[in-house]
């Protein structure tokens, strides 16, 4: 009928504002403190971030928790004083401060003196991180009126000696870390939730509210990437978008792929395997085609698919020959206990390796 619409998620869930009346609201099919132990190992929350979730029944309840909790850690740490460090400072001064630039004198009228000096400043990246994830959870605008005073109070904390600036690249901060500000890692994390996953992802644009989205392929595959790195044995290295180049140099054609993952057994001279994540639940050709095809880039005999659940027609299909490539299927049952889940899916990539050697 004319008028009348059917939305299907693509992977995605959050609050999708059309308009001032109108919001779209996407839950997940995983259990929502599942889905919160997947964020909390993809974003390396701090065990202490999981006090008080216990409650939690709704991803806009799970939202504004984790915006509350923010909120705390920020104006705890304003009260305390925000981290500052010296930073270097180019100016025209009426008088000397720092070091003359003699090669920058170069107008005999002006009076003032080109300088470089530095200063104890908070205006610094680990505290505009702060500002710019708080001013975008408030204009989510799904916070109840009590935490959205919380996230006022952040803001007015930080604005006065804290400039504006947007985040959407985390891994290029390079932020550093160590005793006078270590409390600002967990933090990050929470902010970085925050930022990735609040949008526009270019610039404010004109909107008032803006919507929170969770990609949750993205987050599966992160969170598969981090659970491995820190339950496999030492011997095993893990590596995320590993870049590999298919073609020679002299081929017309040549194209960059990154595989999700690639492990290496640092015990058996470097052996692989290849796996990709898929966020669904049944197994399909162009799947298949995929990760072979990263199998065989990399050079690699065994490939892995890795879904969050088995469809229940599928679970006999656990092992595929193709040539001298093996094809296996993997789960990460996110509809189990997270750890039980994930213990069995260590024992099964470890028993994937046994079998390649």
């Amino acid at each position: 009928m004319f008028g009348e619409f059917q939305l299907r998620s693509s992977g995605y869930v959050g609050y999708m504002p059309i308009d001032e009346e109108l919001v779209v609201r996407v839950d997940p099919k995983v259990d929502v403190l599942n889905l919160f132990r997947m964020m909390e190992v993809a974003y390396q929350y701090d065990p202490e971030i999981a006090k008080g979730l216990v409650d939690v029944s709704s991803i806009r309840e799970l939202y504004e928790t984790l915006a509350s909790i923010l909120c705390k850690r920020i104006l705890d740490r304003a009260r305390r004083g925000l981290y500052r460090q010296y930073v270097s400072r180019k100016r025209h001064l009426d008088k000397m401060k720092g070091r003359i630039l003699f090669n920058d004198h170069t107008e005999p009228v002006r009076v003032a003196l080109p300088c470089r000096y530095h200063i104890n400043t908070t205006d610094i990246l680990h505290n505009m991180i702060f500002l710019s994830a708080v001013d975008k959870i408030a204009r989510v605008g799904i916070c109840t009126s009590i935490t959205q005073a919380k996230l006022r109070q952040a803001y007015r904390a930080l604005i006065s000696t804290v400039s504006k600036k947007e985040f959407t690249h985390f891994e290029s901060l390079n932020l550093e870390y160590n005793r006078l500000n270590s409390d600002y890692e967990a933090s990050h994390a929470l902010c970085r939730f925050f930022l990735e996953n609040t949008g526009p992802q270019h610039g404010n644009g004109d909107s008032r509210n803006l919507p929170f989205i969770i990609d949750m392929a993205r987050l599966f595959e992160r969170f598969v990437e981090k659970w491995l790195e820190k339950h496999l044995p030492d011997n095993y290295s893990v590596r995320a978008q590993e870049k590999c180049t298919i073609g020679q140099a002299n081929d017309e054609l040549k194209f960059d792929i990154k595989p999700d993952l690639c492990i290496y057994d640092k015990a058996q001279d470097g052996l692989s395997i290849v796996l990709d994540t898929k966020y669904k639940t049944s197994i399909s050709n162009h799947d298949i085609y995929q990760v072979l095809t990263y199998a065989e880039v990399r050079g690699s005999k065994t490939a892995v698919l890795i879904y969050p659940t088995y469809d229940a027609l599928e679970r006999c299909l656990q092992r595929l020959k193709v040539g001298n490539k093996t094809l296996y299927r993997l789960t990460f049952d996110l509809s189990r206990d997270v750890q039980e889940a994930g213990n069995a899916f260590v024992e099964d990539v470890l028993a994937v390796f046994a079998q390649s050697r």
